[in-house]
């Protein structure tokens, strides 16, 4: 019940650096899951007509070696584990000599969209999906810690081509934003994401910031304050 795929690195998915972005990782992540709902009948559009959707809560992301334009990639995910009401499900992108480029995890809630509350997963859920061995890796909590001081540096204005299918910002959306605050010149070795709340078209998106040694935080939130997401990276 792995889904995989392989494509090569294309040149609107890297850097000034060259190497493939942090965003790009995580949409070739979140394809990789999806295509896998489409191919056994749980994609959007069969969720849509019975009025659900499975919508990410956090992310762990560990990056272990860049990606240059042209390598060939593989791309793979899995279900590894439920509870009454989320998902779990690791992703790896390796290269073509086999070596791991990126591995993760994600926890995902299924969500009654007309309701608009978290369902309990079911054994049928489970059931098309699976449950394959869960990838080596040091897991984190998946509650991502808030500053007690951040610095708003920034407010932006979230736009239409940032809305996906449920009609608020794409996941991988907040880490884009979150990636041009950080500090230019330090690599990120792990993102850990928390998801709070969903941001929609015209919303303002106060950014702010803090540092500690080798972590830096940035807070997504609105005008009130509240949180839409947390993105928290370890630096080298």
């Amino acid at each position: 019940m792995k889904h995989n795929y392989e494509a090569k690195v294309g040149y609107s998915e890297i850097g000034q650096n060259g190497s493939m972005t942090i965003g790009a990782m995580i949409d070739r992540m979140q394809d990789s899951s999806n295509l896998h709902s489409q191919e056994i009948g749980d994609g959007f559009e069969d969720l849509g007509s019975r009025g659900r959707a499975w919508l990410v809560n956090s992310w762990q992301i560990v990056f272990c070696k860049p990606l240059k334009m042209g390598d060939l990639m593989r791309v793979s995910s899995w279900a590894y584990g439920y509870d009454k009401m989320f998902g779990y499900r690791n992703y790896m992108i390796q290269d073509d000599n086999g070596e791991i480029c990126v591995k993760a995890s994600a926890r995902w809630i299924l969500f009654d969209v007309e309701k608009q509350r978290i369902l309990r997963i079911k054994p049928e859920d489970i059931e098309m999906y699976g449950i394959e061995e869960k990838i080596d890796m040091e897991y984190t909590s998946r509650k991502v810690s808030i500053p007690k001081h951040a610095e708003t540096v920034d407010e932006i204005k979230i736009r239409g081509y940032q809305i996906d299918t449920n009609n608020h910002v794409n996941n991988s959306w907040y880490a884009k934003i979150a990636c041009d605050y950080f500090t230019g010149d330090r690599e990120i070795k792990q993102l850990c994401i928390e998801y709070k709340k969903a941001a929609v078209k015209d919303d303002i998106v106060k950014v702010g910031i803090a540092k500690n040694g080798d972590v830096e935080t940035v807070i997504l939130t609105d005008i009130q304050d509240k949180i839409y997401c947390i993105v928290e990276a370890h630096m080298s």
